[in-house]
């Protein structure tokens, strides 16, 4: 009887685990699109939002895609601005962190959390 109990533990868990693994993480329709910035540092450089995946064109040129994994939101309080850090997988496989400031005020501008004096808006498609 012990084992029988067991044993459906066991499945209720393994199943509950294996389902909240294959939940992907699913970037804000607001923030999908390419982010430029008017600063001269950053000239012809860029990053892109998709669904799944967050590209950045580096100074040299690269375009450097990565898969994301997760993605936590914090909205700022006494501003219309929310917190969004997202997690993913850099080319060396390892985690990495991306975090922004997004404003959806004259139709949407981020700030880097460690560069705030920067800001980014979206392409027009």
């Amino acid at each position: 009887m012990k084992s029988k109990r067991l044993f459906v533990v066991l499945s209720i868990l393994i199943i509950a685990f294996t389902h909240g693994c294959g939940k992907k993480a699913a970037v804000p329709d607001e923030l999908v699109g390419t982010w430029k910035t008017m600063d001269l540092k950053y000239k012809d450089t860029f990053f892109e939002l998709t669904k799944d995946k967050i590209i950045f064109k580096t100074l040299k040129g690269d375009l450097n895609a990565s898969t994301i994994k997760k993605i936590k939101v914090k909205k700022v309080p006494d501003t219309d601005e929310t917190l969004y850090t997202i997690i993913y997988v850099d080319l060396e496989g390892m985690e990495a962190v991306f975090s922004i400031y997004f404003n959806p005020k004259d139709g949407g501008e981020i700030r880097f959390q460690n560069q705030p004096e920067i800001t980014w808006t979206k392409e027009k498609d």
